[in-house]
């Protein structure tokens, strides 16, 4: 400012970090990543869910833009979403001596479980598929939700008939 010396003028700049967050959709907590402008953010551990297969980050509520890794990050914060495909699990049936098909069904994970055989068995009505033997455990029916996380049987519960038998005398 009107001296004759020389000036030198020195400019220190910040770089911005950006934040990426993770939206598990029903999955396990994933840790926020924080990090600079403009450097490559490496893809965190997948997150997990009963019953659910991960299959991926995107970048919309939608998720139909999937995130690409790694991913560079931009000059904004950013939130990821994660898209779940339900399994499928068989279903075996156990007919304790009825008739019946199918033998096995396949379900998938927090649907219901649809149509389910009406077995036969001569002498019995029957009482319903169970998760366990001769009507022990919980009684499954169409309507009822999948929360199996493995293969499963059903077991036929089967009440015995019964039957009137009159005589004539005849006279």
């Amino acid at each position: 400012t009107g001296t004759s010396a020389e000036n030198i003028i020195i400019f220190t700049y910040t770089i911005n970090s950006y934040t990426v967050s993770f939206n598990s959709n029903g999955g396990t907590v994933v840790t926020a990543i924080t990090q600079n402008y403009n450097t490559q953010v490496a893809q965190p551990s997948d997150p997990a869910r009963a019953g659910y297969t991960f299959s991926g980050w995107y970048y919309d509520t939608g998720l139909t833009n999937l995130v690409e890794w790694p991913y560079t990050l931009g000059a904004a914060n950013v939130t990821f979403y994660a898209k779940w495909t339900a399994n499928t699990y068989t279903v075996s049936f156990d007919v304790q001596g009825g008739l019946s098909t199918p033998d096995s069904i396949s379900v998938t994970y927090d649907s219901t479980y649809g149509t389910l055989p009406q077995p036969e068995k001569t002498g019995y009505t029957f009482g319903g598929w169970y998760t366990g033997t001769n009507g022990a455990g919980a009684l499954v029916t169409s309507a009822t939700t999948v929360q199996i996380i493995a293969p499963q049987t059903l077991y036929a519960k089967w009440i015995v008939n019964s039957y009137t038998v009159s005589f004539d005398s005849a006279g």
